[in-house]
């Protein structure tokens, strides 16, 4: 089958969409005809870092990240990302562990 098959298939099966949050990211920003100020690329890469990503898994957030910015992803790093409940996040512990 083809890759887009597969995905629509993916999405349309058991599996639901989970949360990710990406802790960092290399976009492939070159190419011949077109150069992006590196203004705009860490516009880009912060704007990929602080969106919650909704994707069945590694695979398909890559591709994700790839329709929603239009550059390839060489690498990334991410971590599912879950709700917090505010009992957790009101304690010392908590703004340590979060960082909030």
């Amino acid at each position: 089958m083809f890759d887009d098959t597969l995905r629509q298939l993916r999405k349309l099966s058991i599996y639901k969409p989970m949360n990710f949050q990406v802790k960092s990211i290399n976009l492939d920003f070159e190419d011949d005809n077109f150069e992006l100020s590196p203004t705009e690329q860490i516009r880009i890469l912060d704007e990929v870092k602080s969106h919650t990503w909704q994707a069945i898994d590694g695979d398909d957030l890559v591709e994700e990240i790839t329709s929603a910015t239009g550059f390839c992803v060489n690498s990334i790093d991410y971590i599912p990302s879950f709700p917090v409940p505010s009992v957790y996040t009101d304690t010392p512990l908590a703004e340590e562990y979060y960082g909030g």
